[in-house]
């Protein structure tokens, strides 16, 4: 559609001066701004072409949007991530007591390998963490969060204490970890299957299984294998 407008109307002139052609071989569907582009219109100023506001800040919110959940995506995988590391791989256990002095102090943060016993089972020396067994906590009900002692004696073990001196099966053991002996004595017991015999470092500081009793297989988490803050405290934890 075609529109031919000649000068202004005066009063004074004929109304019948004024055409209006029709180009009746538009298409149908044409828009009324003919081939202006998608997205375009016309300035009202000098009659060129310009992009929508609307169409560039669409585009520009779009991008926005991308980039937001660009980085939600990140931040869930991430964070998936972390939570599989420590339900099946490995996690943080914090020393909670002086049990465990000089070899784990009060607030270290130890890493504790989940993957340590998949196949195989806890070892003399071992360090051991585990939530608390049902004796420890009937003793201690405030103690809801897990523990790290030396495993020192295994299912099927007969062990007795006396004094500085911890005998297994019968023969007296070397336990180059203690910096001061122990000051009590413990009747002989066989340890039970399935079940850990457990005790601190710190042999006169330590609340363990020569007082609560032994550790169920089911309530360990994990071997401690090394210290990861403080950080002039990192370091390996092996036997």
């Amino acid at each position: 559609m075609i529109f031919k407008r000649r000068a202004p109307v005066d009063a004074d002139i004929d109304m019948t001066d004024v055409n209006v052609d029709i180009d009746t071989n538009a298409d149908s569907g044409a828009d009324i701004n003919g081939d202006i582009d998608a997205g375009k219109g016309v300035d009202p100023e000098n009659g060129t072409l310009v992009r929508r506001k609307s169409a560039a800040l669409s585009e520009s919110t779009f991008r926005a949007a991308m980039k937001r959940n660009s980085w939600l995506l990140a931040l869930g995988l991430a964070s998936a991530l972390v939570t599989a590391v420590r339900l099946w791989v490995a996690d943080v256990v914090v020393m909670r007591s002086p049990a465990m002095d000089p070899t784990l102090t009060d607030g270290d943060r130890v890493v504790v390998s989940k993957l340590s016993y998949v196949g195989r089972s806890p070892e003399r020396g071992d360090i051991l963490a585990f939530h608390p067994p049902k004796m420890l906590q009937t003793m201690r009900p405030q103690a809801t969060q897990p523990f790290l002692l030396r495993v020192v004696a295994l299912p099927g073990d007969r062990i007795q204490i006396q004094g500085d001196k911890l005998y297994l099966n019968g023969e007296l053991q070397s336990e180059p970890y203690l910096t001061e002996p122990g000051t009590y004595d413990m009747a002989e017991i066989t340890i039970p299957p399935d079940t850990y015999f457990v005790l601190g470092d710190n042999r006169n500081d330590s609340f363990d299984s020569s007082i609560w009793g032994i550790v169920p297989a089911q309530q360990i988490i994990g071997r401690g294998i090394s210290i990861a803050y403080p950080w002039d405290r990192i370091g390996d934890l092996s036997p």
